[in-house]
């Protein structure tokens, strides 16, 4: 076997392969031999069909196979013997001469990745701890949660619902979803167009409001940035009953407590593994930036093309859509081409840093995704029994201290912050 590889651009490589005209037709010509022996044709008995039949009724067929088998077998020596690690599929292109086997292949590479000096890089980290009034706030938030609504005879504040009637109008005329009747309004809770929730406080049962107001520019196209004129009738305002913390409150939220300590030990607990969970994946998303500035690679071409596609499919399957709906192809890329070569220095670390995936940490996140489970252990045996989940908590825990081995290399800068800079960093 000759083998040639010519560089081309970037990361494609050319290959040519000749294979020598007996590589292939001393296997054609075992095989039509071997068939002479169970072919059934009109005419000749079983195992006296002559050759040249069987070569005139099978030969190209049999060429075409045997061909294709030595361009497998035979390309992935090549391979191994140039020492490339191809990305994707290669394109094939057939050269036979003289009877003998030849064809050229066409890739591309994975890039060379060496791991970065990380020890002058900073990444800034964060504790936090849950306090007393966060533990309040939570309580709070479950009581809201648990809320009923009881009509008041008074006006309208922050914090209210308020149910009304409306007809809208564009230029006069009505428009498709622009009348309702009994539509509840939350005041305070910027669901509704800018400006609508606002003309309904400090408003009474029957009191008439009338609102000229303008659709966003990112509203459904049909509207987008139209005027709108809303005619509204108050029907009621309702206002929040929130609940006692009792038994009954504490049992409806599942929490075997008998008294109001107990309970918020256990809100407590709740907020900590929230916290835990949250810085961890601040931490590990500072670090995969870091790795991805620090590691400006070239990427295959072949395998961005394979992970825009899989964000694609994914994005379509948590909107419940079509599996060909279309979507922009260039919304996908940026964070495609991130994904790809995190992948490709996480290789790299965790090879040249012989990281093997820790079986204890292995056992350790099947029991933290099991305990958010009525039968936990249940859930643990199946992690155990089902190969692919536990390859992906592998994936994940190897993921992990590859984080921690690069916050082990940098400087790291400590930043003391809140329980809501943390879990609401909107908010905050």
């Amino acid at each position: 076997m000759q083998v040639s590889v010519e560089t081309m651009e970037g990361l494609e490589r050319k290959m040519t392969v000749a294979l020598p005209s007996d590589a292939l037709n001393d296997e054609v010509g075992k095989r039509l031999n071997e068939l002479t022996k169970t072919a059934k044709i009109n005419g000749f008995r079983p195992g006296k069909v002559p050759l040249s039949v069987v070569k005139k009724r099978y030969g190209a067929g049999i060429h075409q196979e045997v061909m294709g088998e030595k361009i497998q077998s035979s390309f992935y020596k090549a391979l191994e013997q140039e020492k490339l690690r191809m990305a994707g599929d290669p394109k094939i292109d057939l050269n036979e001469k003289d009877g003998g086997l030849g064809y050229t292949a066409t890739f591309e590479v994975y890039p060379s990745v060496k791991t970065a000096d990380l020890s002058s890089a900073e990444i800034e980290t964060w504790t936090a701890e849950v306090t007393d009034q966060d533990v309040d706030n939570m309580v709070e938030t479950l009581r809201t949660r648990a809320a009923t609504w009881e009509t008041v005879e008074r006006a309208s504040a922050m914090g209210d619902q308020v149910i009304i009637d409306y007809k809208g109008s564009i230029d006069g005329a009505p428009f498709d979803g622009g009348e309702g009747q009994g539509m509840r309004v939350a005041l305070g809770e910027k669901q509704m167009i800018a400006g609508f929730e606002e003309h309904l406080l400090d408003k009474s049962a029957g009191d008439p409001v009338e609102m000229d107001l303008t659709f966003p520019e990112d509203y459904k196209a049909e509207l987008a940035g139209k005027a709108v004129h809303f005619s509204v009738t108050v029907d009621h305002v309702e206002q929040a009953v929130l609940p006692e913390v009792d038994a009954d409150f504490m049992q409806k939220l599942g929490v075997e407590a008998d008294n109001v300590d107990l309970f918020k030990a256990e809100v407590r607990e709740n907020l900590e593994h929230e916290l835990t969970q949250k810085i961890t994946e601040k931490h590990k998303q500072k670090v995969m930036d870091l790795l991805v500035e620090k590691h400006p690679i070239d990427i295959p071409k072949g395998l961005l093309e394979m992970e825009i596609k899989a964000l694609m499919e994914q994005a379509r399957g948590m909107a419940n859509m079509p599996a060909d709906a279309p979507l922009p192809r260039e919304s996908f890329a940026a964070e495609a081409l991130k994904r790809v070569t995190i992948g490709l220095v996480i290789s790299e670390i965790v090879n040249e840093n012989n990281i093997e995936v820790s079986p204890e940490k292995v056992s350790e996140k099947i029991a933290y995704f099991a305990q958010s489970y009525e039968n936990p252990q249940e859930m643990m045996d199946f992690y155990v029994r089902d190969e692919k989940q536990r390859r992906n908590v592998e994936s994940l825990v190897l993921e992990e201290q590859v984080v921690d081995w690069v916050l082990s290399q940098a400087k790291l800068n400590e930043k003391t912050v809140s329980f809501d800079e943390v879990v609401k960093p909107t908010a905050a």
